[in-house]
């Protein structure tokens, strides 16, 4: 039993994990009450079902829709416009898993026949039985990572008569009326695992608590000069604008008179003021508890990094873009200036041995206030300060990018969500794929004029605050997930977005330890 992060629920914990072998897949599921359990499959059978749903998620096209918005909330790779060849990949996910009603169910009910989830299923339906009022079936997901990015709360409680529903209405166009399969969705919370932190082995470092306070808004703040890296339509980059204009000093976000553009080293200051470092920004009115991030994302693992309005002159681990800028990476948050001089000397013998005349920028510009200087050697060096004490995070941060939380798919759990948490977070809500757009979904449904990638943000936004976050976050899937059902035809209801959203917890960890003469437990 567990009361993670939020007032007044209790949970009853089903954990599920899985790896992947050389040949072969494992996955096993244990709770208090119920007693371990494995399956074995084979991974030829695993890669099929990884292919599959590859084909179902939104185009890695990474091409502009025009008028100043992308398609895909990840970077652009070319200056073409919207195309009828990337249009025509939009279209054709309308027959996959994520966007049709049926092949969902068929895609879903074949992951679980595949993996032999049945015992799963079941355990998770006893334990719902068990839950008395006030109670919650919490499932903690650590999935293997060829299967990190489904989403699992789909799975059939019951493929048989989810089978005998499609086999009941493959030839009906209307389902408005029919009883739909029940879902994982339907009696538990979904959560994925977050990956071990030093603070679950070092009692020094202490556990985040969340408190209601301001809350950090970085709403694309970059300035590309053109506008062709908009993840928002402009009416609704006008609405977070106002809103976090309406919050007072319960919002801290880059100043208006810059046009909201935030780098690191602005970035760095305004949180490390809120955690009560010296020497930090004093504009920050009230102590951040939460960060909403919405832009882009690119990469994965290690390599995953987001747009902020960092150029050539600010030091970073990444190498910058050819239109000037630099991401602020992953490892970023972990490694701070810590390997500052052995990335100048790599970047001096690569412009050495460029044969082409590439430049590798190394930026002058450090957050803290931090420059170079002369060590008694006589070599230039600056002060080695890790990433997650330049960039301490709040308890609560949202990544409403691609891909943000690429850990659960990635054999070593490592990226900007476990980056955040390892800086101080305690809850990273992140996307599981690539997003699409609110232009993507015009293309979809010219007559719709639903935002569904503002909807996710807005709602991540209210979570962030919520006391009971994990509990919102599922009751708002469920509803898109009737919506859904009521109307399987509807886009904008679709799982393409909402069920690409997941929650990385972590927990307080700590191991107690019980001294009996003491009769006192210790961490």
């Amino acid at each position: 039993m567990s009361n993670p992060e939020s007032i007044g629920v209790f949970y009853r914990e089903m954990i599920f994990q899985g790896v992947d072998m050389t040949s072969d897949t494992y996955v096993t599921w244990e709770s208090i009450v119920c007693p371990p359990d494995s399956r074995r499959v084979n991974g030829a059978k695993v890669d099929a079902l990884k292919e599959e749903f590859d084909k179902a998620m939104p185009s890695t096209s990474t091409k502009s829709a025009g008028d100043g918005v992308a398609l895909l909330a990840a970077p652009r790779k070319t200056t073409h416009r919207s195309s009828a060849e990337e249009n025509a990949a939009i279209h054709e996910r309308r027959e996959r898993s994520l966007l049709d009603f049926r092949a969902n169910i068929g895609f879903m009910c074949e992951l679980a026949e595949t993996l032999d989830l049945g015992g799963f299923t079941d355990s998770v339906q006893r334990e719902s039985a068990r839950a008395h009022e006030g109670e919650r079936v919490l499932v903690i997901l650590n999935p293997p990572p060829k299967l990190g990015q489904i989403p699992w709360e789909m799975l059939p409680l019951d493929v048989e008569k989810a089978r005998a529903f499609l086999n009941n209405y493959k030839d009906s166009e209307d389902l408005a009326d029919a009883e739909k399969p029940r879902v994982l969705l339907d009696i538990a919370d979904v959560v994925t695992m977050a990956p071990l932190l030093r603070r679950d082995s070092d009692p020094s470092i202490p556990h985040p608590i969340w408190a209601p306070g301001a809350g950090m808004y970085l709403v694309e703040p970059w300035d590309t000069g053109k506008g062709d890296r908009a993840v928002l339509r402009p009416v609704d980059r006008r609405a977070w604008q106002e809103h976090i204009s309406s919050l007072g000093n319960q919002a801290v976000a880059p100043p208006r008179e810059q046009r909201y553009l935030a780098d690191r080293i602005w970035l760095s200051e305004a949180l490390r003021a809120s955690a009560g470092a010296v020497g930090g920004a004093e504009s920050a009115a009230a102590s951040i508890t939460r960060l909403l991030y919405i832009g882009h994302i690119k990469g994965s693992g290690d390599t995953s990094a987001l747009l902020l309005n960092d150029h050539a002159d600010i030091f970073g681990l990444t190498e910058v873009e050819p239109n000037g800028f630099r991401w602020l990476s992953a490892m970023d948050l972990i490694k701070g200036t810590t390997t500052w001089r052995e990335k100048k000397y790599d970047r001096i013998n690569r412009e050495s041995a460029s044969k082409t005349g590439r430049r590798y920028p190394h930026g002058e510009r450090l957050p803290m206030g931090l420059c170079a200087t002369i060590d008694e050697y006589g070599e230039e060096t600056v002060p080695a300060v890790a990433g997650w004490d330049l960039w301490p995070m709040p308890p609560r941060v949202g990544l409403i990018a691609c891909h943000s939380g690429s850990e659960a798919a990635s054999v070593e759990p490592f990226g900007l969500a476990a980056g955040c948490l390892e800086a101080g977070a305690e809850l990273v809500f992140a996307t599981r794929w690539t997003m699409y757009t609110d232009s993507a979904f015009q293309v979809l449904d010219p007559s719709n004029s639903t935002h569904p990638f503002n909807e996710l943000a807005t709602k991540v936004d209210e979570f962030l605050q919520s006391e009971t976050p994990i509990e919102d976050m599922s009751e708002w899937k469920r509803r898109k997930l009737e919506n859904w059902r009521r109307d399987p035809t509807d886009v904008a209801n679709a799982p393409i977005t909402w069920a690409g959203l997941t929650v990385y917890r972590a927990p307080d960890r700590a191991v107690l330890v019980f001294h009996r003469r003491c009769n006192v437990r210790c961490v």
